[in-house]
């Protein structure tokens, strides 16, 4: 699994559309569409897609904690291995 997907899907499609290999293609979660490739990049990534308090190693890696972690536990160094 690659280690680079950002975070999307708080809120559902409202418009448009999306093309996969050249067929329409409709997600029915983030999970699955992440799984196909599909990735989400904000107009303004400086307003949207970080968290400025954090720092850049944590903002890089918080698509992926779920990869990251052993059970609820953050393995630090995978980390910071990850955003390096």
């Amino acid at each position: 699994m690659p280690l680079h997907a950002p975070l999307f899907g708080a809120h559902p499609i409202a418009a448009g559309t999306v093309t996969l290999d050249g067929a329409p293609y409709k997600p029915i979660n983030p999970d699955v569409a992440m799984k196909a490739g599909i990735a989400y990049v904000p107009e303004d990534r400086r307003r949207h897609g970080v968290i400025p308090e954090m720092s850049v190693s944590v903002n890089a890696t918080l698509a992926v904690l779920r990869a990251l972690s052993r059970g609820p536990f953050l393995d630090a160094g995978r980390e910071r291995e990850v955003a390096a």
